[in-house]
């Protein structure tokens, strides 16, 4: 992979994406600065800072966790993909740079929308007289923090659930690489499907647990072995969710299988 390559075919692909980086930049701030606005119009003493920051933390970790949606979608259309094969870049240092405009670009231009609009609905406060109001930005790193304090002395724990969170962003990459026609909208309902299958198998394994118990076995289950288990298995998801996303990528043509794509 050439490194000036590269660069032209991530700036092409941030070019490509520019009106949504603007956008996502653009609902962050609104997230911030209109509810306060709306609320110094109302009361002098308003301060949505706090209410505000948890809705734009909640909404970038969702979009985190099903942003592999969207590798997939500058590829719906014939003429897209002509484009896209024209590129004089190996299929690898696409495949990067449209996953790194994904998973990186968009996030960054919703903090820098967030942090603008933190300021301005700060400024506002300030030429109303308001002096109970808050910064945004304080108040979410407050509730990160309280995240990271939450997990210290529990490294197993932390350690499976952040690997479970990367396997799931990897699952709806995977999802995305199969279902282009309708990515969000066929990955949720497959999530649903999987995760509602996945809570009847637990469900019968603590149900067949209990059985045990109550026939007079002792089960004995240790918490950092099924940490250690659930780590593997997901790492080597995660593994096989983005092999299987890049190959697929290599793999498109010009006219595709009708069946899951059109």
């Amino acid at each position: 992979m050439k490194k000036d390559r590269f660069l032209n075919v991530l700036r092409w692909q941030l070019t490509l994406s520019k009106r949504q980086i603007a956008t996502f930049a653009l609902v962050f701030f609104a997230i911030v600065a209109i509810p306060q606005a709306m609320g110094l119009m109302i009361s002098d003493n308003a301060n949505t800072a706090s209410s505000t920051s948890g809705t734009a933390l909640f909404a970038l970790s969702v979009y985190l966790m099903m942003a592999g949606t969207s590798v997939f979608t500058h590829l719906k259309t014939r003429q897209q993909r002509i484009n896209d094969f024209m590129l004089p870049a190996t299929t690898k240092e696409k495949f990067i740079a449209r996953y790194l405009v994904i998973a990186v670009a968009l996030p960054l231009a919703a903090i820098i929308g967030f942090l603008a609009g933190d300021v301005v609905q700060r400024l506002l406060s300030f030429i109303f007289g308001n002096d109970n109001a808050g910064w945004a930005t304080g108040y979410a790193l407050e509730a990160i923090g309280y995240f990271h304090d939450f997990n210290v002395g529990m490294a197993a724990y932390s350690v499976s659930a952040c690997v479970s969170v990367v396997a799931l962003h990897a699952f709806f990459l995977l999802l995305g690489s199969i279902f282009h026609k309708h990515p969000l909208v066929m990955s949720l309902l497959v999530f649903l499907v999987v995760n509602f299958l996945l809570l009847t198998l637990g469900a019968l394994w603590v149900k067949g647990l209990v059985k045990l118990q109550a026939d007079g076995y002792v089960v004995m289950v240790y918490d950092n072995w099924v940490n250690l288990v659930l780590t593997v298995l997901g790492i080597a998801f995660t593994v096989f969710c983005y092999r299987f996303a890049y190959r697929k990528y290599t793999r498109l043509q010009v006219i595709n299988n009708k069946r899951l794509n059109k």
